[in-house]
């Protein structure tokens, strides 16, 4: 997987969307890959105690 994040579509093991040219794929993996660090930051802001 080369340095990507584990995210839930590469988990469950989907694969290409045939739908979506390679470049349109491309981007949506960079975007469920954003969506994953956005959700683990917030994760960790959310779990700093006040």
């Amino acid at each position: 997987m080369s340095g990507r994040l584990p995210t839930a579509a590469h988990r469950k093991g989907r694969t290409m969307d045939p739908d979506l040219d390679p470049n349109q794929q491309h981007w949506q993996d960079r975007l469920d890959n954003f969506q994953w660090v956005v959700g683990s930051l917030t994760a960790l802001l959310d779990s700093v105690p006040t």
